[in-house]
C-alpha cells in the first residue's frame, strides 16, 4: 500500500512542468559546468565588452579544433584500417 501524498504537494504550483531546454541555455549550462566557474574573465568582459566575448567564445572552439580535425583526417587518410594507426 503506497504511503498518501499530502495535498499540497499536489497544488497545481508545484506539479507544473519546466518548459523544455532549449540550445543556447544548454551551451551556456554546459559550459559553466565543464569550466567550473567563470573566474577569471570578469576583468576582460569589462574591459573590452560583450561582444568580443562572445565572438571569442564562438571562434576559439573551431580555431583549437581545426588542427585536431586536420590531424584525423590525414591520420584516417595514411591508415586505412578502422584504428587509424593509433592501435
Amino acid at each position: 500500500h503506497p504511503p498518501s501524498v499530502p495535498p499540497e504537494v499536489l497544488h497545481p504550483h508545484y506539479t507544473h512542468t519546466a518548459p523544455p531546454l532549449t540550445l543556447w541555455p544548454l551551451a551556456v549550462l554546459t559550459f559553466y559546468n565543464l569550466s567550473g566557474f567563470p573566474s577569471g574573465i570578469e576583468p576582460s568582459i569589462c574591459a573590452t565588452g560583450n561582444f568580443y566575448h562572445i565572438l571569442g567564445f564562438l571562434l576559439f572552439p573551431l580555431v583549437w579544433t581545426l588542427p585536431d580535425a586536420a590531424i584525423m583526417a590525414e591520420m584516417g587518410a595514411a591508415f586505412r584500417d578502422h584504428s587509424a594507426g593509433a592501435a
